[in-house]
């Protein structure tokens, strides 16, 4: 082949290269779209529903104009009802209190009923908490979390941000503050000092754990106890803390260590005095973006730490008492 003819191939070669690396770009960019993973780029959080794309299958072809004009015809069995709802009703996975009407809606008929009365979904009461928080504290607001120098002490002070994180979450909404970060800056100020490490978690007060709850939520690890200072939202792992603030030093210890900094002994609860030194700060979220996320999460301790931030923006103790009496008085001030 002569050199001419060598170049001609080349240039063809190079006509079709670029076309097939845009399809190809093009197709990768469509299929992470599909997926989602690009939500957090194009919504900077989750995406509203016209952005959604339905699973397949999940889609409902509506009902034949014919069919249509009949539905809602007829007597409702109730004896077929409750046949059809036995063996959901009858799971051990319902717990101990559980709770079902079925009722015709054109005339009020109750066809089938299980369970001793109406009861409140914890998912309901989550909507009147996110109420409040925004109510109370604006969709602006953020929670800080600090590292405040007292002598040879650092102290890890605990703001109430429930998505305090051990490491930055690259993308998403909520994660915005990590222990990392922190210890990075901490270090700076403190060099080759030996340094103690405190941790406050004074900011919420009452019982971490609500005398309503079942009286196995913290032993089975259905729930962490509520506080002002945690880390990966109360979890050492996979599994549920049961001192959060705790576990949540143990682990500042070792991003102070992984930063260079020589830690002494473990770290011991205490309360940051004022006039302290502060040597870093980490911000979370804004209210808003924490609040779409509990709701779309339905996370109970999320809005346990946000109920408590309510209060606080209320003025009321920051309790399992004040954050309460902070909902009603948002909503009746609503009315």
């Amino acid at each position: 082949m002569t050199p001419k003819q060598t170049r001609r191939c080349e240039e063809s070669h190079s006509i079709w290269v670029l076309p097939a690396l845009v399809l190809v770009t093009i197709a990768a960019v469509g299929l992470l779209y599909l997926r989602g993973d690009l939500n957090s780029v194009l919504c900077d959080g989750p995406c509203p529903a016209e952005y959604v794309t339905a699973p397949e299958g999940l889609a409902v072809a509506k009902p034949a104009a014919a069919t249509a004009s009949t539905f809602g015809a007829g007597q409702i069995s109730a004896a077929a009802v409750q046949a059809a709802i036995a063996d959901s009703l009858a799971s051990p996975d319902l717990g101990r209190r559980s709770s079902f009407y079925a009722i015709d809606a054109r005339d009020g008929t109750v066809l089938a009923k299980s369970g001793t009365g109406a009861l409140t979904p914890a998912s309901t009461t989550k909507v009147l908490t996110a109420f409040a928080a925004l109510n109370e504290l604006g969709s602006t607001t953020r929670f800080e979390t600090k590292v405040v120098r007292q002598g040879n002490q650092l102290v890890l002070v605990g703001g109430g941000d429930p998505y305090l994180m051990t490491k930055a979450v690259k993308g998403s909404a909520v994660a915005k503050a990590n222990l990392t970060d922190l210890a990075k800056q901490a270090a700076k100020s403190v060099g080759e000092q030996p340094v103690e490490v405190g941790y406050d978690a004074s900011l919420f007060t009452g019982p971490a754990a609500s005398p309503g709850w079942e009286v196995s939520y913290l032993p089975g690890g259905v729930v962490a106890p509520v506080s002002a200072l945690w880390v990966d939202r109360g979890r050492v792992g996979s599994a549920r803390s049961a001192d959060p603030a705790a576990a949540a030093a143990a682990v500042f210890v070792g991003q102070l260590r992984a930063a260079g900094v020589k830690v002494v002994g473990t770290p011991v609860q205490t309360t940051a005095r004022v006039g302290g030194k502060q040597v870093a700060v980490a911000k979370s979220a804004p209210v808003n973006r924490i609040v779409e996320r509990l709701l779309t999460d339905s996370d109970n301790e999320v809005a346990e730490v946000m109920l408590r931030q309510a209060a606080i923006a209320a003025g009321e103790p920051a309790s399992f008492e004040g954050g309460a009496a902070t909902v009603k008085k948002s909503l009746t001030a609503a009315k």
